[in-house]
């Protein structure tokens, strides 16, 4: 519960453990080289749920207790907002949404939503069955080569392609088409705007970097792009005004329904670049852990294979979308992967008032770190936290008495800002896994290293090689 603290028994940053911290530093030195996910996360391990750090001279509270997490998520958009500069979203582009606060996060949701309704969702899939079709066609010349295959590239090819034909009916072939500059700009973004959000202070206003100067000509590359398409699709309904919204943009450009004054071009085209590169890279992730644990757990990879079977007995890949739903061990995959490895482990929110939440005060300007991936990981949340148990998502599988507490899974975080995006993830990812598993069967490449958890602007597997033969 959220009030106006009163109660001098209620703690404060003061009251709370935690590590020591540099002089002007801070903590930075320990949250570095990709791995600050983990620290956090051992840090919970060693000062308990609630403990407090720094970030240069900026004092942080972290929240790994899932009761006070999600009383917090319940605050925003009016108590709590995110805690990343809001120059940083309009520099990279995501002035959109995924940045508005307030009133207008309100107003840019309303206009948003239509989008991702479950009618417009379902009637995207038989133009992802291309899509997906190639995917296949990709991993067929793997099996017949022998050669290894980098699943996370090969992800994030298929992620692009589905998120642009879903959201502005443009069909990139990224998964064939090796030199795609979109991809490459995509990439490029997702890169600086990492490093710049781990940056202690906003080195860029003063001293750019060559890193910085690659990062200004892929914004402006993305932005260019998305600006025409806009255009062309702003030109295409004037000339037929009474036809039905064909992808994500159109949808978005015809809303009759949320009774919002329309999206500007720059608060459009910073939505759809936030979409890009939502789609682009956290599905992809998600995706590309997916494809690991089955070559770890070959019974997994069976069921998922009897599965996909069964809902498809006489196609080789999804072609609507109730199929889709009838896929419940592979949702039960996917939401185990969410659980296990989320592309977002951790949140960043700031006070916007005094609060008291759960018993710690919690003053105005002050700095929250939501361990989510940490509190998927408690036992008192999911039984043998540290096990990839996808039998665990699916009722008449679970022991009776395990604990399972589905809210504890904030990979797309929680409250009024959820992420309006979530079943489009979903939808992505069964229908490639479903493609998958009726056709191949997946194994670790020969050689392969460790697979390691990289954090940049997500976090991310690195060294998933795989190979593939034919069922």
């Amino acid at each position: 519960m959220a009030t106006a603290s009163t109660n001098s028994s209620v703690r404060s940053r003061a009251d709370l453990g935690g590590p020591r911290a540099w002089p002007l530093l801070g903590n930075v030195p320990q949250l570095t080289g990709g791995r600050e996910h983990l620290v956090l996360e051992e840090w919970a391990d060693k000062y308990g749920d609630v403990y407090r750090f720094s970030v240069g001279r900026q004092p942080f509270i972290a929240v790994a207790d899932p009761d006070m997490a999600r009383s917090m998520l319940r605050l925003r958009p009016d108590g709590l907002k995110r805690a990343m500069r809001h120059e940083l979203f309009e520099g990279i582009g995501l002035q959109g949404v995924f940045s508005a606060e307030g009133d207008e996060w309100r107003r840019q949701r309303k206009l948003v939503m239509p989008a991702f309704k479950p009618s417009q969702l379902r009637a995207a899939v038989p133009s992802f069955a291309p899509i997906t079709e190639r995917l296949v066609r990709v991993l067929d010349a793997a099996a017949a080569s022998g050669e290894s295959v980098d699943a996370l590239d090969l992800m994030k090819r298929y992620t692009v392609d589905i998120t642009t034909q879903l959201v502005f009916g443009i069909d990139l072939n990224t998964l064939e088409k090796i030199d795609n500059t979109l991809q490459a700009s995509i990439h490029i973004i997702f890169e600086g705007a990492g490093a710049r959000v781990r940056a202690p202070y906003p080195y860029w206003r003063y001293i750019k970097l060559p890193a910085d100067y690659r990062l200004e000509q892929a914004i402006a590359h993305v932005r260019e792009v998305v600006l025409k398409i806009i255009e062309t699709t702003r030109a295409k309904l004037a000339g037929d005004p009474e036809a039905e919204p064909q992808n994500l943009l159109e949808a978005m450009l015809t809303d009759t329904e949320s009774g919002e004054k329309p999206m500007s071009n720059d608060e459009m085209r910073g939505n759809l670049i936030t979409l890009l590169l939502a789609g682009e890279d956290t599905t992809s992730n998600t995706l590309t852990w997916v494809l690991h644990y089955m070559c770890a757990q070959p019974e997994m990879q069976r069921k998922m294979q009897e599965e996909a079977d069964r809902v498809l007995p006489n196609s080789e890949q999804i072609q609507d979308f109730d199929e889709v739903v009838r896929l419940q061990y592979c949702e039960a995959v996917i939401q185990e992967a969410l659980r296990r490895r989320s592309a977002a482990p951790f949140m960043f929110l700031q006070a916007l008032k005094d609060l008291e939440v759960d018993g710690l005060r919690v003053d105005k300007g002050t700095y929250l770190a939501l361990l989510n991936r940490r509190i998927a990981m408690k036992e008192t949340a999911f039984g043998e936290p540290e096990r990839y148990w996808a039998e665990r998502w699916l009722e008449d599988e679970r022991p009776a008495g395990c604990p399972h507490n589905s809210k504890s899974q904030l990979a797309f975080g929680g409250g009024p800002r959820i992420c309006p995006g979530r079943g489009l993830a979903l939808l992505e990812a069964r229908m490639a896994l479903a493609a998958i598993c009726k056709r191949f069967t997946l194994s670790t490449a020969p050689g392969s290293g460790p697979v390691e958890e990289v954090y940049a602007f997500a976090m991310h597997p690195k060294g998933v090689h795989i190979t593939v033969r034919r069922r």
